[in-house]
């Protein structure tokens, strides 16, 4: 067995340990994909070369030659694309130009002999025979592209102050330098100018050069991009919040699937964005604790809450964990409450306003009813008051009145007769209790003592007398019972007064003129 054939699977075995340290990182930006594509090709490329090494049929040489040389331009393709993206620098015309060359020499070499025109087997494996464009579209699609990244990368070192970055790149160069010398002496110089034909060809074998100083430069100064294996990768995708890694310089490095909904970003264009053309008055160098601020994104403008803190690594500051919580929801919510707060509250003051009135009337209707109850009882004081003089002047006239020698008959207005003495009584012979409610024509059958024609109407006759005042009258009265007898008497009329001054009845007074006569000639003798 050639024990030769170790050396270029040693340097695949620890490419793919780089490639699978990296890729087990889950660091999905657009630097950790060019790299792990570069690193990929890299390991083929020396996988290639071992079984180019290992006891294989003549038959399968040349072509596998024409592969693995194919993989090598490649290679060389795929660095300088890692170079443009790792450095951010659009691409321009002098990489589609190179990108352009490494293309036609791949199918060059894949459909000619220009480039590898045979092999030739040596003790530790097997090496091409040079074609007649062997060292132009050497130096045109190896040498030229590869020296193009390595300025690139040594004129970002020249301007970057931050000094982690400085040996991030520092090991970047060291590592493709040392592989790219390794190769062009051991596989080009050496054999072909030098006509070194036993050397040992130790050019791709050297990639583990490369892979060894990226490893280093991931492993202590956090190459690539921000290592956040302390935060867990479910925790980062499902949260709620949005989550963004921020670099040194306030570019986006990584963000979750919050964060994607949140401000709307592809995770292929992270690096062009910048926060403060996000965040209004937003400073990556401060420290966010709950600070409310407003969000402009493709979807409007909503208000979030930002919390930012450093992220380190091996006690060296990488950038900024960004934590954004979307509150427009809840600060319209709050607005609403405290709308409604003001609106109840606003309410209640009318309400209670309302309430005093309400009271104030109460108290005014209490008052009021209270007043008009104390006049009440008081008019009803008087009214009883009146009603019992009434009474007692009343007892007092009826007693007058049967106590006078005269007959006295009241009536109102309609005639009808209301009192009787008992003088009247024995004059007309009826009692009272009979006459009551009696017509005075009925109890008072009175004829003229000229005319001796009865006396109608007398109610009538002396209401609507102008005379007034009181009216004697010798009438004959005829008597209830007593086969009607008849007595010759002597009344008086006048109407009576009421309480405000208008007539209101017929009082009639009256006496036996004969009983009178014979009570005068009784005296004389």
């Amino acid at each position: 067995m050639n024990l030769y054939t170790f050396i270029p699977l040693g340097a695949f075995l620890v490419n793919v340990f780089t490639w699978t340290y990296i890729y087990a990182q889950q660091r999905q930006t657009a630097v950790n994909r060019a790299y792990l594509r570069l690193s990929a090709v890299l390991a083929l490329w020396m996988f290639n070369l071992f079984l180019l090494w290992s006891p294989i049929p003549d038959e399968t040489v040349m072509l596998l030659e024409k592969i693995t040389t194919t993989v090598g331009f490649a290679v060389v393709a795929l660095f300088l694309n890692f170079t443009f993206v790792f450095l951010e620098r659009p691409k321009d015309i002098p990489y589609g130009l190179i990108m352009a060359m490494i293309a036609a020499a791949a199918a060059l070499n894949m459909t000619t002999n220009v480039y590898v025109a045979g092999f030739v087997r040596y003790h530790w494996g097997v090496s091409l025979q040079t074609g007649p464009l062997f060292i132009p579209m050497v130096l045109c699609v190896l040498v030229m592209p590869m020296l193009f990244a390595l300025y690139l990368l040594y004129a970002r070192l020249r301007c970057v102050t931050d000094p982690n970055t400085k040996k991030q790149l520092w090991l970047l160069i060291q590592g493709v330098g040392l592989f790219f010398v390794a190769n062009v002496v051991c596989d080009f110089i050496l054999p072909h100018l030098f006509h070194l034909k036993d050397l040992v060809r130790l050019g791709i074998p050297a990639g583990v050069l490369e892979a060894g100083f990226i490893f280093l430069a991931v492993r202590k100064y956090n190459f690539l991009s921000i290592r956040f294996e302390e935060i867990s990768n479910a925790l980062f995708r499902n949260l709620q919040d949005a989550i963004v890694l921020i670099d040194k310089d306030g570019r986006l490095v990584q963000i979750n699937d919050s964060a994607k909904a949140l401000m709307d970003f592809d995770q292929d264009n992270l690096r062009t964005v910048h926060l403060q053309q996000v965040f209004e008055h937003y400073d990556v160098h401060m420290q966010y604790k709950n600070h409310e601020t407003v969000a402009h994104t493709r979807r409007g403008t909503r208000i979030v809450s930002l919390s930012q803190a450093d992220v380190k690594q091996y006690k060296v500051e990488v950038g900024k964990i960004l934590i954004v919580r979307d509150i427009t929801e809840s600060k319209e919510a709050q607005a609403a409450l405290y709308a409604h707060q003001e609106q109840l509250e606003h309410l209640a003051g009318e309400l209670a306003e309302t309430n005093a009135s309400l009271e104030r009337k109460v108290l005014d209707r209490t008052m009021s009813l209270q007043q008009s109850n104390e006049q009440l009882q008081r008019e009803m004081g008087e009214r009883t008051r009146i009603e019992a003089a009434l009474a007692a002047e009343k007892e007092r006239l009826t007693v007058t009145l049967r106590s006078i020698a005269d007959g006295v008959i009241s009536t109102d207005t309609r005639g009808t007769t209301v009192l009787l003495n008992q003088v009247a009584e024995a004059l007309t012979g009826w009692e009272q209790s009979q006459a009551l409610g009696q017509p005075l024509d009925a109890i008072f059958d009175v004829l003229d003592e000229k005319t001796l024609q009865p006396c109608r109407h007398l109610v009538e006759e002396v209401l609507q007398s102008e005379a007034g005042g009181q009216q004697v009258r010798h009438m004959l009265l005829r008597t209830r019972g007593w086969e009607r007898a008849h007595y010759c008497c002597a009344w008086s009329t006048h109407p009576g007064a009421g309480r405000a001054g208008a007539g209101d009845g017929l009082g009639l007074s009256g006496h036996d003129r004969h009983a009178e006569n014979r009570r005068g000639a009784h005296e004389d003798r």
